[in-house]
């Protein structure tokens, strides 16, 4: 196990940024902007590409909210080999700092239906290994 790597706000926006948009009927259109899950990981080493097979394919991201809610993304459905989805860290939303009811930082998931794994106040990113 290697050390952890700790981005905050600032250096996430150091990042190459990428926009995930979403419409909600109460509050209408979003854009959130940050850096892709998968470019943290690659970061830390986890397999991308050709390697992501066989074992490599119990890798899981859990991200944790400060409230305690957990969700969990298989490494694969956040590989572009894999899938087109696009999963982010985002610092920003509609162009300003994350609010703190939302952030500082929130996931969001390009073309999911439903916001249920949009994480609120990400507090961290861990990799876990499935058996």
């Amino acid at each position: 196990q290697g050390s952890p790597l700790r981005l905050d706000r600032a250096a996430l926006e150091l990042l190459p940024q990428v926009e995930v948009r979403q419409r909600d009927a109460k509050s209408g259109a979003h854009v959130y902007t940050g850096p892709t899950v998968r470019s943290l990981l690659t970061r830390l080493g986890i397999p991308e590409g050709e390697p992501l097979r066989g074992n490599n394919l119990k890798i899981a991201v859990l991200a944790e909210g400060r409230d305690g809610y957990k969700v969990v993304f298989a490494v694969a459905e956040l590989d572009p080999s894999f899938s087109k989805r696009v999963t982010i860290v985002a610092p920003r939303g509609d162009g300003k700092p994350m609010d703190v009811i939302q952030g500082p930082l929130r996931m969001a998931v390009e073309g999911e239906l439903r916001p249920a794994r949009w994480v609120r106040q990400v507090a961290r990113l861990r990799i876990v290994m499935v058996d």
